[in-house]
């Protein structure tokens, strides 16, 4: 503004070396399309939210209220959206997001990490003609999530959840836990809790998973 932008030159600057996409872009960009595949849309979240749960990570001098605390998971901003989207009366949605949530074990030790998490479920469908549409089961769902895995050629196994972190988001009796072969966490799918699903308006058949991408790209 002060220089004039009039005085701008109009000429593009020389390019020496063009740019190649490196490993880990092409093994995102794998990851992404086969999302896309299976009928996702990649969303995009703030990281900030006013969600004072235990051991949450509070900013000191917020600009807002509703965004002073660092979210620990990536699954209360889905639902918010998911929720968002059916006031507005758009159609029920299939999303994922990359993202980074922030993490403290409540002794002053504070970690940052990407996940990627999704929500997907809702819709009436019928598999063939001759049936009455009907709405997706735990098993289907779970059929979807190991078919992902299948395209990424990473072997996982399921197994019982443990944790309590979000057990308001989360359903206590269908929940599970994806590992590795070796036994490396990757993180948790499950179905929407009830009570959650009925404060929100939502319905109870929702699945949602949430994964630590950087193993998952370190595997593609």
């Amino acid at each position: 503004r002060l220089h004039g932008f009039n005085n701008f030159t109009t000429s593009l600057p020389k390019v020496l070396k063009v740019g190649k996409k490196d490993i880990s872009y092409q093994t995102r960009q794998k990851l992404t399309s086969i999302f896309l595949a299976e009928g996702f849309t990649e969303l995009m979240q703030y990281s900030l939210v006013n969600e004072n749960i235990p051991e949450s990570i509070q900013i000191i001098n917020p600009l807002l209220a509703e965004c002073s605390i660092l979210r620990q998971s990536l699954l209360p901003g889905l639902l918010k959206t998911f929720a968002n989207n059916i006031k507005n009366s758009n159609t029920l949605i299939s999303g994922f997001e990359y993202g980074h949530i922030f993490l403290n074990d409540g002794k002053d030790n504070y970690n940052e990490q990407e996940n990627l998490a999704g929500l997907f479920g809702g819709l009436k469908s019928k598999t063939e003609w001759s049936e009455s549409a009907t709405t997706l089961s735990w098993f289907e769902a779970k059929g979807k999530i190991e078919d992902i895995f299948f395209k990424l050629n990473i072997p996982i196994t399921w197994n019982k959840y443990n944790q309590h972190k979000y057990k308001s988001v989360l359903h206590p009796y269908r929940t599970a836990e994806l590992s590795l072969l070796d036994g490396t966490n990757i993180g948790v799918f499950d179905q929407i809790h009830p009570l959650m699903a009925k404060n929100k308006n939502l319905v109870s058949e929702l699945f949602l998973f949430e994964f630590r991408s950087l193993i998952i790209l370190d595997k593609v």
